[in-house]
């Protein structure tokens, strides 16, 4: 699935963390309010046209919204590139999880055969290549980038800012020490992004809802911001 990264041996598990949690460390996550702050922006502007509406499905902004982010913070890519990621990598993501829960849910998919026969197994290897297509291009981009400032005898990703993005890490260390092959580096970026937008964009979906259904909460929370 989208997620093998997740079920890899214990001793390979334990060096993949170690090495890659300062990516992920407060000071680094500080750094990024910038981004947070105009990717939320542009996610409330776009929103924006729904006003006066009955209902709309927020989750087109809350996803699309928490993919710009990732791919501008973690992946590390140019934060003037707006739209990096194809629209259709939300339908494959929620295709994929959909799938995972209904395997989990539903015995009679345990045994691949059924899934196979069943007509499952060739949506999400449909989804996947989606999902496969836009982590490629995002490695193939920042490796691209990472080799031009190398020739260029720059002092790799982490000139552009004060501590390095986890692509960035990854990157470094596998230029370094050969730590990742290219398909763990793969497996993780489709990790990252996958799981990391969906568990937001819905829980910033979920916070909206509880805001709009609560209106004086919804106040309390304006207030708080002005």
């Amino acid at each position: 699935m989208v997620t093998p990264i997740i079920s890899i041996s214990v001793p390979t598990w334990k060096i993949h963390h170690k090495k890659l949690s300062p990516a992920f460390n407060q000071h680094v996550l500080n750094g990024f309010m910038d981004v947070f702050n105009r990717q939320s922006s542009v996610m409330v502007e776009a929103m924006a046209k729904e006003l006066g509406k009955e209902g709309f499905d927020a989750y087109a902004y809350t996803g699309a919204g928490t993919l710009e982010m990732i791919c501008q913070t973690a992946m590390g890519i140019p934060t003037d590139q707006q739209n990096i990621v194809d629209p259709l990598y939300l339908e494959a993501a929620n295709k994929i999880f959909d799938l995972m829960a209904k395997r989990v849910t539903k015995i009679w998919l345990h045994p691949q055969f059924m899934y196979n026969l069943l007509g499952y197994k060739k949506v999400e290897d449909d989804a996947l290549r989606v999902l496969h297509h836009v982590s490629d291009t995002v490695v193939k981009k920042k490796r691209s980038d990472f080799i031009a400032k190398k020739k260029n005898n720059e002092n790799g990703p982490e000139t552009e800012r004060p501590f390095r993005a986890f692509l960035d890490l990854m990157l470094e260390l596998t230029a370094k020490d050969g730590i990742f092959t290219e398909k763990e580096i793969r497996e993780e970026v489709d990790t990252v992004i996958a799981a990391g937008q969906e568990t937001t964009g819905y829980a910033m979906l979920y916070i909206l809802l509880l805001l709009g259904a609560h209106q004086e909460q919804q106040q309390k929370v304006y207030n708080e911001l002005v």
